[in-house]
């Protein structure tokens, strides 16, 4: 049995004696959220390979890029451990995050992402977003005032992006259209 399951019928047992169980109930709930958010929060991790990128504007193809392959969900509990996965002084003049395997799911994840590319490109580097919705790649437009800097570049595949809905419901992002599948 897990330790964090035997803490929680423990103290669901404790608090059912001592108090009542309408508040062992509660207080169980609440435990096993918190413990969720923190097991999701741990769970983000990443592989290294290499890749090609062909860019948008004219310039040849470059090989042999330098290609962070995220695994595991990207939202508010995650977003310390996602930016201290990356050393950007460390890293070449170009790379791409891939999140194919990966779900940016709130607005303090594209805090995250937009705070990271702001960091490589204080050093004069390049971030390409691989594998975003299209709906991600609008929102983390927003976020920056007057669109996205030179240094951060979303690719864009729609045969290959996900498609997934929006969870924000701020005004601010109204006008921002959810893609729809087929």
């Amino acid at each position: 049995i897990p330790k964090l399951d035997y803490l929680i019928i423990l103290l669901v047992s404790y608090v059912t004696v001592a108090e009542d169980l309408a508040k062992a109930v509660l207080i169980g709930t609440i435990t096993s959220a918190l413990g969720f958010a923190w097991k999701q929060s741990t769970s983000i991790s990443y592989t290294i390979s290499t890749t090609s990128l062909n860019p948008r504007n004219g310039m040849p193809r470059l090989p042999n890029i330098k290609c962070y392959n995220l695994n595991g969900p990207l939202f508010f509990g995650s977003a310390q451990q996602f930016s201290s996965l990356f050393n950007a002084k460390e890293d070449p003049e170009t790379i791409v995050i891939d999140f194919s395997q990966s779900r940016v799911f709130d607005h303090s994840a594209l805090e995250a992402i937009n705070n990271l590319a702001d960091r490589y490109g204080n050093l004069g580097k390049r971030v390409y977003l691989r594998r975003l919705s299209s709906d991600c790649a609008k929102l983390l437009a927003k976020v920056h005032d007057g669109g996205l800097p030179p240094y951060e570049i979303i690719e864009v595949d729609p045969g290959k992006d996900p498609i997934y809905g929006i969870a924000e419901k701020s005004e601010l992002y109204s006008d921002v259209p959810v893609a729809k599948a087929g």
